[in-house]
């Protein structure tokens, strides 16, 4: 019989092809459904409750088939994580927390944030904008402990009953700096910059200590980037539409040094606009921003991907086109 070849890295890649899937199927349920209750009103009669009835049990059928491919997902990304253990790949060491690199004028610096192996840019779009605008704050999630450990803070909604908010409550994550590892290559959140010392890691640790917190890496896949802002800093977050915000509004709130980042549309909206056709854009995706100009009539975007990524600049016309929400804390 002949021998095959187990890689880790090749069942989280088809984990994460299945997860993408699923959600897809998800968020094209969520489409049709707002056809459906649209025609509610103007669709009615024999043939209108037919309809429904096929679409409540595809529906039902659906939901379960994307059920099934998540979970399978899951169960790849488990199999991954053996074999790693088996094959000592897992855990690897000598990082530094931070590292200033050669073109930055800072130890924090966005360029630090490079999204890998999990669909995390929810998380990690934010933390690349609080790295431009306010590094101070990455450097109050993160506390060395002197033993070798990091103790990172996350702030968990409060509220009375479901109803009433009360604020935020700390949570504190104790991690080491030593993470998944894939023919040397991080698993998930890559290296900042480096130096002789080793390679800079509060990026990574902050992902890592985020991941143990939500039951492990592959719990952390997709999410609300309006949750991730409250749980790295403690303050309440708003998701606006990009047609509701003039540019100098935008520009306001962007100086006033509000954490900002933008999501982008889905496949089905996203078809025919230019910036997905020409794949300067990826579809469900957040993105930083990096700059206002009101002047120019433009707002500048990077991606999470890492900053071999150029800047986007675009007119903020095709801003409020191509994007779905802008969240902030401001």
């Amino acid at each position: 019989m002949e021998k095959i070849l187990i890689k880790p890295s090749v069942l989280r890649s088809n984990a994460q092809t299945f997860r993408q899937k699923a959600r897809t199927i998800q968020y094209s349920i969520e489409d049709v459904e707002k056809i459906i209750n649209a025609l509610s009103s103007q669709f009615t009669g024999f043939r209108a409750n037919s309809v429904k009835t096929r679409y409540n049990k595809a529906r039902s059928q659906l939901l379960e088939a994307a059920s099934l491919v998540s979970h399978f997902a899951s169960d790849l990304e488990v199999t991954a994580n053996t074999f790693e253990k088996a094959d000592n790949l897992v855990f690897v060491n000598n990082n530094s927390l931070f590292v200033k690199g050669e073109n930055d004028d800072t130890t924090i610096h966005p360029s630090d944030i490079d999204q890998e192996g999990a669909a995390d840019c929810y998380l990690l779009a934010p933390l690349a904008n609080m790295a431009q605008q306010d590094p101070d704050l990455i450097r109050k999630i993160i506390r060395d402990n002197g033993d070798g450990t990091y103790t990172v803070t996350f702030y968990e909604k409060q509220s009375i009953l479901g109803l009433i908010d009360v604020g935020y409550k700390p949570v504190e994550i104790i991690v080491s700096p030593s993470f998944p590892m894939s023919n040397g290559s991080p698993t998930f959140a890559g290296f900042g910059d480096t130096r002789n010392s080793g390679n800079e890691v509060w990026g990574m640790v902050i992902e890592k200590a985020y991941a143990e917190w939500k039951g492990g890496y592959p719990n952390i896949d997709w999410g609300s980037a309006e949750r991730a802002i409250e749980e790295l800093t403690g303050m309440n977050a708003r998701s606006i539409d990009p047609d509701a915000i003039s540019i100098k509004d935008f520009e306001k709130n962007f100086d006033g040094g509000h954490i900002v980042v933008a999501s982008t549309l889905n496949d089905f909206q996203s078809q025919g606009l230019e910036l997905y056709e020409n794949d300067t854009l990826a579809t469900r995706h957040a993105y930083s921003v990096s700059g206002v100009n009101v002047d120019e009539g433009t707002i500048s975007l990077r991606n999470p991907w890492g900053w071999e990524n150029p800047e986007i600049t675009i007119p903020y016309s095709k801003f409020q086109e191509s994007f779905s929400r802008v969240i902030t804390n401001g």
